[in-house]
């Protein structure tokens, strides 16, 4: 449809007749963000309409740390973040403020000195229309208002507001865009009198007065459309005239003024940068942007620049038109009311009389003369901005009520198991400091209960359990000299249990009544070692059969834990808005090694580091990988090839080697020779063997901790990681032929390896092998157990291969039935299969079914039972590579489902090297060879014997493979 065309079937007016559609983010707010974006368009009516700017759609996108506005095709769509980080309303003005900026990307797509001469005239109108009390046109101009003040009324904090303004603008692939070959430079006067000739010809005679133009003109062929010369002397003379006057009033110019080549329209689109087409650009979550047809979009201009006054100058305009929240007060910082003789009685924070009370439940205020206590409380009194513990003063730091009359007097709280009837100040002063009588008493024991909930349950202390042993060790050895040198008067062992029951029950009860799961899951995850690790060393099975038990999309697993199964809590816990961070799991062995980009816990420091790995594998740096790929995949098929001789092959171990090789050729410009000696190396073989511990106790973090700082438990790790380091060092020394991955993380000014550094070479030897190697493994199982999926990929890779034997990376690119078996083998058996894990914000979370999740608790979302769930997937099951082609699509109900290589900020930084690895070897393996099982083999133990050590360990898979052409 047009724009600016009115719909006949419309209900009500549209609030701006230049902007057709008006989309929301589904959801219980809805209507609130469809009346915001209704009043924004409203209120930019007028200078749309005299600058002729038309806008497609304005939609409403989600919060994310990167923008507030970005505009797609010069206004085709435009999307706006309605909200902040805590999901408040940003105010109005600021939203109207930030559409006029992506309203001046319409006419000037690039932040150049001609867009911000735009932007701020826009800018100067709209405040022109604030200050009339403009709404709109029609019914939006009579008043009508939200349905809540709050959205005009509504405080930002600035913190709150993503890094940028403006995402950048983008646009569909075209040449244009690249910048062309460079012009000479040329006066306006030489510029002027080219164009002239270009369109009326040379040489001082009339225009179309030579004789040949006239023979064209009278006597030859007419051309099709409008001819570039007039046919009569008449409408020459005219058009030259016209032509004439359009020059006259640049006369006037310096004749003098230079230009510059121009690739385009626009004054400023030189400024552009040059556009790779091959690399389209990424949404916030990582995703590819296209348009409605699927084609690529690609980005015309970066984000603002911090350092651009522009930007700045905007930004300072936004805080003064914004209000700005202001520090909190706290009221409690001021100073109570305190007691004196004869004064009224006060006993709260806030300074308010106490509640009046009966019988033995008054509080007594004793003075500094000796004198009985005659009733006793049976509750804790805060007084004086301080928790007064059986008559303890925080200012005084002792148990007297005062020293002198000009002393303030403190509130004393007397617990019930003191018998205290009859008995001097002295007297009591003396039973409160008694430290067995307040060990036995059930108040003190319900109070370090609280106190341990308080504690515990709020930080993380699976890096301090060595302290914790120490503390404990020391506390029981204290309670026992006590109970030693006082008598018996104390049960040691039951005062103990008193304290640890309390702590127990409190702690414990924050998620049990609200969540299904094992009983013994509240107390401990020791259960799941001995129930869902010991038996098979396949947790992920423990997770399935849980998941078929309880019926739930939220199950407990621990004292603080909780795995989630429904695909809707995927963007709120992996997604690139979520609030959640990792969890606790990610401490491990920091301790020894240092972390990783991906063990880091903190989201500045990753994203920081995140960039060089994201330099790494661009889509430059992967065409620079390809020719090492392809020698890799030929030198496996060679492999092959002689193994093929044999009845048996073990195709697990040669899919290991070759992944081993890639990536150390491709991270640190060596080979470990894996597939030349035919055998493992030692130090992977080392390497495998200290992630073993992870199977057992990767769910106990504290215990892995404890373990790693034992001699015999950190050995291994040790022993890699001083060859790690050895390897780097040997890395830096050299300058390799080809590009690496290190060419980007190393850093040529420091000669030290540093702990981080190591620590980074060692997750590219797992993650980029391991995870490789189990999936083409998996592949293969799924090959000799449906070779009819192998027939018919087989058909479509000989197609393509046009009879050549070897296949290189870039053959094999777009072949949509091949990566339908890759995507299907990657949702059957995900190279990390129990999921990752994450720890809700301080605040929690709500899922969209309404379940609350509270904050600082542990969740994990097992991938291996979500790729599995007929809610997501038809026939789960089954293996059905068309699910993923345009053959069965509707096999695929919820694509949120599937995530093999993560999603969000923390996504698998090097998923499409793995794609062309997985590709470039499936390709080649099924044009080579014909695979079945071997004699005596039906497949059982590669999922029965697959070990999960965060990533998958596959089980041996013996195959028969018979070549299909002589080498």
């Amino acid at each position: 449809m047009p724009l600016g065309f009115e719909r006949i079937n419309e209900r009500t007016q549209r609030p701006n007749a230049l902007i057709n559609f008006i989309r929301t983010i589904p959801g219980p707010s809805s209507s609130t963000a469809e009346q915001i974006l209704s009043r924004v368009a409203a209120v930019c009516y007028p200078f749309m309409k005299a600058n002729m700017i038309l806008v497609q759609a304005l939609e409403e996108f989600p919060y994310n740390m990167e923008f507030v506005g970005r505009n797609f095709n010069a206004g085709e769509v435009i999307q706006l973040v309605l909200r902040d980080r805590n999901g408040q309303w940003l105010p109005q003005h600021m939203v109207e403020m930030v559409m006029v900026h992506e309203l001046a990307h319409c006419k000037q797509m690039n932040h150049s000195k001609a867009f911000w001469k735009v932007r701020d005239a826009y800018a100067v109108d709209l405040r022109a229309l604030w200050a009339k009390g403009y709404t709109g046109e029609g019914i939006w101009g009579r008043g009508r208002g939200l349905d809540t003040g709050s959205i005009h009324t509504s405080q930002v904090d600035i913190g709150d507001v993503p890094e940028h303004l403006c995402g950048g603008t983008y646009g569909r692939r075209s040449k244009k865009r690249g910048r062309g070959k460079e012009r000479e430079t040329i006066s306006y006067a030489e510029r002027k009198q080219r164009r002239i000739l270009k369109k009326f010809g040379a040489g001082g005679q009339s225009l179309g007065a030579d004789d040949q133009t006239k023979v064209k003109l009278e006597g030859g062929v007419p051309k099709k459309g409008k001819p570039r010369v007039a046919g009569s002397a008449r409408g020459r003379e005219l058009r030259a005239a016209a032509a004439l006057a359009r020059f006259e009033p640049v006369k006037k110019e310096k004749e003098e003024t230079t230009i510059k080549k121009e690739t385009s329209d626009s004054e400023t689109e030189d400024e552009y940068e040059t556009i790779d087409q091959d690399d389209a650009a990424l949404d916030v979550d990582g995703t590819k942007l296209v348009d409605d047809k699927g084609r690529a979009l690609v980005k015309i201009c970066k984000d603002e620049d911090d350092k651009d006054g522009n930007a700045r100058r905007e930004m300072d305009e936004i805080q003064g038109i914004v209000p700005q929240q202001k520090p909190a007060v706290d009221k409690s910082a001021s100073k109570a009311p305190t007691l004196r003789p004869g004064a009224a009685k006060q006993s709260s924070v806030s300074g308010q009389p106490p509640s009046k009370t009966t019988g033995s439940s008054t509080a007594q205020v004793l003075s500094l003369e000796e004198g009985r206590v005659k009733s006793r409380p049976s509750a804790f009194q805060h007084v004086d901005s301080g928790l007064e513990f059986y008559g303890f003063s925080p200012k005084s730091q002792s148990y007297i009520t005062g020293q002198a009359k000009d002393v303030p007097l403190q509130l004393v709280v007397l617990p019930p198991c003191i018998d205290c009837d009859n008995l001097t100040l002295s007297e009591v002063m003396a039973k409160l400091i008694d430290p067995v009588e307040v060990a036995r008493s059930p108040l003190v024991l319900a109070f370090l209960g609280l106190f341990t909930h308080l504690i515990l349950h709020r930080d993380e202390w699976d890096n301090d359990i060595n302290t914790f042993l120490w503390i404990w060790l020391l506390g029981f050895g204290g309670i026992a000299a006590a109970e030693y040198v006082q008598g018996p008067r104390a049960n040691t062992l039951g005062d103990v249990a008193k304290v640890t029951a309390t702590a127990a029950i409190i702690y414990f009860s924050t998620l049990s009544a609200s969540f299904p799961g094992p009983f013994i899951a509240r107390f401990s995850k020791l259960h799941a070692v001995f129930s869902g690790v010991l038996p098979d060393y396949q947790y992920y099975r423990y997770s399935e059969a849980l998941q078929k038990r309880y019926q739930a999309d939220v199950i407990r697993t621990g004292p603080r834990e909780l795995a989630v199964y429904c695909a809707d809590a995927v963007p709120l816990i992996h997604g690139p808005t979520s609030r959640c961070r990792k969890g606790t799991w990610y401490n491990n062995a920091n301790h020894i090694g240092g972390a990783s980009t991906h063990t880091t816990r903190d989201k500045q420091e990753h994203k920081q580091r995140r960039k060089a790995w994201d330099h790494a594998f661009n889509a430059k740096a992967l065409r620079e990988y390809e020719p090492r790929l392809n020698r890799h995949a030929l030198a496996l098929m060679t492999r092959l090839k002689e193994e093929a001789k044999n009845p048996s092959v073990r195709i697990t171990n040669w899919v290991n080697f070759y992944s081993f090789d890639v990536m150390g050729d491709i991270g640190f410009s060596r080979s470990f020779g894996m597939m030349e000696k035919g055998e493992e190396d030692p130090m992977i073989k080392l390497l495998h063997a200290s992630m073993e511990p992870l199977s057992v106790f990767g769910h106990l973090p504290w215990a892995l901790n404890l373990i790693t700082r034992t001699a015999a438990g950190a050995k291994p790790l040790i022993e890699h990681i001083d060859w790690t380091a050895k390897v780097l060092k040997e890395r830096k020394a050299i300058t390799p032929k080809e590009n690496d991955v290190f060419r980007w993380l190393l850093d040529p000014e420091s000669p030290d390896v540093t702990p981080e550094l190591n620590a980074d070479s060692r997750l590219l030897v797992v993650a980029g092998s391991d995870t490789t190697a189990a999936t083409l493994s998996f592949i293969a199982y799924e090959f000799c157990k449906n070779p009819q999926v192998q027939a018919k990929l087989r058909k479509e890779i000989d197609a393509v291969a046009n009879g050549r034997s070897h296949l290189d990376v870039e053959d094999v690119q777009n072949i949509p039935y091949l990566d339908g078996v890759i995507n299907e083998a990657l949702r059957l058996h995900p190279a990390v299969p129990s999921g990752v894990q994450r720890e809700t914000p301080p605040e929690g979370i709500t899922l969209p079914n309404g379940t609350y999740i509270p904050g600082n608790i542990i969740t994990w979302m097992p991938i291996y039972c979500l790729q599995r769930d007929p809610r997501y997937f038809a026939k789960p099951l089954t293996f059905l590579p068309e699910r993923w082609t345009d053959e069965q699509p509707d096999a695929v109900m919820d694509k949120r489902a599937f995530m093999p290589f993560s999603t969000g900020i923390y996504n698998c930084v090097g998923q499409k090297l793995a794609m062309m690895e997985l590709r470039s070897v499936t390709a080649n393996l099924v044009r080579a060879f014909e695979i079945a099982f071997a004699e005596g083999e039906d497949g059982s133990a590669v999922e029965k014997k697959s070990r999960d050590c965060f990533t998958t360990n596959v089980g041996k898979l013996d195959v028969r493979l018979t070549p299909r052409y002589k080498a």
